[in-house]
């Protein structure tokens, strides 16, 4: 092993003690390890030193002191998106199993112990006899960085990937994403645990409810980027599909949130106002990017999601969420949803079953809601809602236009008739748009 000249970074206990060590690795440390990190780049004969530069790197990433974590990450990922261009195979392959031992060591668990019991380092005034049968107190300082420092490794991980993508073997690519889901889902499993936030809020954890929304959003969307390159890559990968997890991570995510946007709001207003913005720009990204999936993907999206977006278009308040999946009924549905209609009908082919929009317009305005509950309830209606003049009646389905006449001249004699062709699907949004409030940003993570 060579003898780098840095020697090793300061220790836990060194960290701990006060801000010396801290101020001599912020300053002649980093100073020192930024040139050896450039000398190691610049000259091939000092290639050799790459796994001891790496080391002494991940040494600094697992300090309890926040700062000196966070210049460890910040040098790690000058390391691997400037001199990317220099690493082996092997390297690389030692690069992923750094980054595992990072998120691994750096994962925030001690807040995830037992509810009961749980305390900071302050509270602790318990005589030295019982100290065995006592849960060992949560140092929340070090709790807090480690926070840091995974909201830190899951945007190197992002960047590593964007700026080595073509240098990284596919599997390398898929085995980095699943460092991101790890986190992502440590941090969603803590959230969901309301029971235990409030836990850690008693014991002064924090000032207001702790919570790593920042943690899981930020995972999450770089873990479905990534998956979304994946699945568009022709480059194979052994065991699990790209494109399986990417339609069942999207699927599972968007199915909770509509879930979410239909229950009544708790009690926290605020708070739970700020998470679900957070998680509707998540929402948005994913329907985004699976508008431009290829056509093979898409067919699962056809079968799988589209139960999904129809409910968000009646629950979601976000404009913008709406917006997005009208823009995917409009450029990948509407040839099998919407059809012009010159009084004949052509079934489509490549889908089940015939639908149509028709457009019926009614003089008197007075029966409309049982003109078209009775209008709902026929055959082969799958939806009919009236405009907000209360005259033009819109009918989803392959019910006979004739029928349809038959049934509203029942309510009022002669005075139905149809406007003829086919309406952009988005028209029939059940809800109306809602002004969109500003955006007050998701909540700062622990």
């Amino acid at each position: 092993m060579l003898s780098l000249p840095l020697g090793r970074p300061p220790t836990r206990a060194e960290t701990s003690a006060g801000g010396g060590s801290s101020g001599w690795a912020m300053s002649t440390g980093s100073s020192a390890l930024r040139k050896l990190i450039s000398v190691v780049l610049l000259n091939e004969n000092t290639k050799g030193l790459l796994p001891d530069v790496i080391g002494l790197i991940s040494g600094w990433i697992t300090q309890s002191t926040e700062a000196v974590a966070r210049e460890g990450v910040t040098v790690f990922t000058f390391l691997l998106t400037d001199g990317g261009h220099i690493f082996s195979e092997d390297d690389w392959q030692q690069v992923a199993g750094v980054y595992r031992t990072l998120f691994k060591e750096t994962m925030p668990v001690e807040i995830m112990g037992p509810q009961d019991g749980i305390e900071s380092v302050s509270d602790t005034s318990h005589s030295e006899g019982d100290e065995t049968d006592r849960p060992a107190p949560v140092d929340f300082r070090i709790v807090r960085s480690k926070c840091v420092v995974q909201l830190l490794l899951s945007q190197s991980v992002l960047d590593t990937v964007v700026m080595n993508y073509s240098r990284l073997s596919a599997g390398q690519v898929l085995c980095l994403s699943n460092l991101l889901e790890e986190s992502y889902a440590f941090a969603r499993d803590f959230n969901a645990n309301s029971e235990l936030r409030f836990a850690l809020w008693r014991a002064g954890f924090m000032t207001q409810v702790p919570n790593l929304l920042k943690q899981e959003t930020t995972c999450l969307q770089a873990y479905v980027q990534i998956l979304f390159w994946l699945a568009a890559d022709e480059r194979s990968v052994e065991g699990s599909s790209p494109k399986e997890l990417l339609l069942d991570t999207c699927q599972k995510f968007l199915a909770k949130y509509a879930e979410v946007c239909s229950s009544p709001r708790g009690k926290n207003g605020r708070d739970d106002a700020r998470e679900l913005g957070a998680r509707t720009a998540i929402a948005i990204f994913m329907i985004e990017g699976l508008l431009h999936v290829s056509e093979e993907i898409f067919e699962s999206v056809r079968q799988a999601f589209w139960g999904i977006f129809v409910t968000l278009l009646r629950v979601s308040e976000s404009r913008n969420l709406r917006d997005a999946i009208c823009d995917i009924l409009d450029k990948r549905l509407s040839s099998t949803l919407v059809m012009d209609w010159d009084g004949s009908f052509s079934p489509d082919p490549r889908r089940p079953g015939d639908r149509r929009v028709l457009n019926f317009t009614v003089k008197d305005p007075n029966k409309t809601e049982l003109m078209q509950k009775a209008v709902e309830e026929m055959d082969d209606v799958i939806s009919a809602e009236f405009g907000e003049d209360r005259k033009n009646l819109r009918v989803l389905g392959n019910v006979p236009v004739a029928d349809v006449i038959r049934k509203l001249d029942g309510f009022s004699s002669g005075s139905v008739f149809t406007s003829g062709g086919a309406v952009p699907f988005e028209h029939l949004q059940s809800r109306p748009v809602i002004a969109e409030e500003p955006d007050s940003g998701p909540a700062s993570s622990t």
